[in-house]
């Protein structure tokens, strides 16, 4: 059965964007980042100037957009590894009691890979109109799930297994706590009519650090 996207990105007509561009991409079957960025930029773009005018509103830019990522990343992973990743809630946890995961593998028992996203960033609007829109997303390392993106949008997403080191301790720093990070970060281009990509550190590219998850998907029962 196709991945479905969120009720909020499929039913918000302020994330209609997303969801034409999650919907062409689920008949498309993409498994390599590569495969989807330009139509990703395209979606996030269209998605920001509504926002910048109040179609879509802030439940819209701070869930829509964040699930839309999770189930992007989620599908081209599934397509990649040939296994379905699962939202799990109420997962007993070391750092807060109960945990609420993005994308996990498998559906019951013990998690063994771990996908966590987010969306950071919004651009000016109606709401914030003295919101700064820099050139350039950034993104501070040490942020494991909050990655820090100042442009329109800085998405990024990590990824564990469950190993001894991962469960050992809540007070361990998240660079400890997992295995990868991937990031994708965007400016406005040259011509004010869209996003295009940003050159982040070879280690940080979305691409590689999908690859390594489809991998370690791929091994599994």
């Amino acid at each position: 059965m196709a991945r479905k996207t969120s009720p909020r990105v499929a039913q918000s007509a302020g994330c209609l964007s997303l969801f034409q561009m999650y919907e062409r991409a689920v008949t498309a079957k993409p498994s390599r980042w590569p495969q989807v960025e330009e139509a990703f930029l395209a979606a996030m773009w269209g998605f920001d100037q509504g926002f910048a005018i109040g179609l879509a509103d802030q439940g819209d830019n701070q869930n829509g957009k964040g699930d839309f990522f999770t189930d992007l990343i989620a599908l081209v992973l599934e397509n990649c590894s040939g296994k379905e990743l699962y939202g799990r809630g109420a997962v007993l946890g070391l750092i807060f009691p109960k945990h609420n995961l993005d994308a996990s593998y498998p559906k019951r028992g013990t998690v063994e890979i771990l996908i966590e996203t987010k969306a950071a960033g919004a651009p000016k609007s109606l709401r914030n109109p003295k919101q700064k829109n820099p050139r350039r997303a950034t993104w501070c390392p040490g942020y494991a799930r909050a990655s820090r993106g100042h442009s329109s949008s800085s998405p990024s997403g990590w990824w564990t297994r469950r190993t001894s080191t991962a469960r050992s301790s809540s007070r361990m720093p998240p660079a400890q706590l997992m295995d990868g990070v991937g990031l994708v970060a965007y400016e406005i281009n040259h011509s004010g009519d869209g996003y295009q990509a940003c050159k982040v550190p070879p280690h940080l590219e979305l691409d590689r650090a999908l690859s390594r998850v489809c991998t370690a998907l791929r091994i599994l029962p």
